[in-house]
């Protein structure tokens, strides 16, 4: 594949959570959610199944899932609708890997889990209706405002803070946000500092829209859930610090700086960044003890190819001279690279082009082989960097 070109910086005059957090560990980062094209880097495939469990709870929230089997079928349909529409706009990397959002890893568990808690949200007394309009929140008000908003988008008064929170709820005085995936460990509220800065943010959202919350949850896909209290004090500092960030990166821009100036680059910063195919301090600072973090993610020169058809399917292995990234240098062999996945750019690589090859899969545990192997579920990509040079 073509590699992406980093995003035209532009000062802003307002911030979200995603981009706060973001921007409190690097912010380059923060710019490329902001700014960059992001169709043009894979997304992952628990991104994609995220984002049909919240169409699920939007829907669940709204009172359009029944309670028994009716709402599991219902809730699945939600979330195999979803999927398909995620999946149609997806990266062609991801259709040429998975051919349908059925075959992604984890989908039908997902699907399950995504059901279940729909379902939990149900008998907690949601109100239900057969069809609920869409952009409608539940039919109850306190003085003359909805006490549920779902899926709303919120600013402060100021502008300056903006969020789009997943359930907010005046009468319990709560606000929920759903994440897939599992909770971070060995925490003792469950929840990651990110989470709680998120959380905080749309307290405030909240306080400043007239609605009185002093609570605030975490509702993963496995149906546990993190509350913690929150002041208005504590809600109003984190804003105060989101801000703060926000002339911090205006700042930065106005002065000149470019997408790579403003990168914070480091194995724990780097871990599961979508800047690693492009981020050119990434490449200059990595080192081979960052792979436990970062994985293996390899630049070097082809010295050689070779082909393979297995069932019908060539395969390519390239024969690389690893010069930097995030694992051992010198000579490494990426086996079993389905053809298909490498005429997605605007050439197959060939020998003498240079590649960058991120989150390969090591053939042994071994961190010292030298035989690595592409991995659907990693969700590896090759980048053709001759390629780009030849579009210059």
């Amino acid at each position: 594949m073509d590699l992406p070109t980093p995003p035209t910086l532009v000062t802003i005059d307002k911030i979200s959570p995603s981009f706060y957090n973001a921007g409190l560990i690097c912010k380059a980062k923060a710019a490329w959610q902001k700014f960059g094209a992001r169709q043009s880097v894979p997304a992952s495939t628990g991104s994609i199944l995220g984002s049909c469990l919240h169409a699920v709870m939007e829907r669940s929230n709204r009172g359009g899932i029944s309670l028994g089997r009716e709402g599991v079928e219902q809730a699945k349909t939600v979330f195999d609708e979803e999927a398909r529409r995620r999946f149609a706009k997806a990266h062609p990397l991801i259709q040429a890997k998975f051919v349908s959002p059925e075959k992604m890893p984890f989908y039908f568990q997902r699907r399950a889990r995504a059901a279940a808690l729909a379902i939990q949200t149900s008998a907690e007394g949601v109100p239900r209706t057969p069809t609920p309009p869409q952009g409608v929140a539940a039919p109850r008000t306190i003085g003359g405002k909805p006490s549920r908003l779902i899926e709303q988008s919120l600013s402060s008064r100021n502008g300056v803070i903006t969020g789009r929170i997943d359930l907010l709820d005046s009468l319990a005085g709560k606000v929920t946000d759903y994440k897939s995936g599992q909770a971070p460990r060995n925490l003792q509220t469950g929840l990651a500092e990110n989470e709680i800065r998120q959380l905080c943010l749309y307290v405030h959202l909240a306080l400043e829209n007239g609605h009185n919350v002093t609570r605030a949850a975490i509702t993963r896909e496995d149906g546990s859930e993190y509350e913690i209290q929150i002041s208005a004090a504590q809600a109003t500092t984190e804003a105060e610090a989101a801000k703060v960030l926000m002339e911090e990166f205006n700042e930065l821009v106005a002065g000149g700086c470019s997408f790579s100036s403003l990168a914070n680059p480091s194995a724990k910063h780097c871990a599961g960044c979508p800047c690693i195919p492009f981020c050119e301090p990434f490449w200059k600072s990595a080192q081979p003890d960052w792979e436990e973090l970062c994985g293996a993610n390899i630049e070097g020169d082809i010295s050689e190819t070779r082909d393979a058809t297995v069932a019908g399917a060539t395969l390519k292995t390239l024969i690389l001279n690893c010069r930097q990234g995030s694992t051992i240098r010198g000579q490494l062999v990426v086996e079993q690279i389905p053809l298909q996945w490498l005429s997605l750019g605007s050439r197959v690589p060939v020998v003498g082009d240079s590649v960058r090859v991120v989150l390969a899969a090591r053939s042994t545990r071994d961190p010292l082989t030298r035989v690595l192997q592409v991995d659907r579920i990693k969700s590896t990509t090759i980048w053709n960097l001759s390629s780009a040079s030849a579009q210059q």
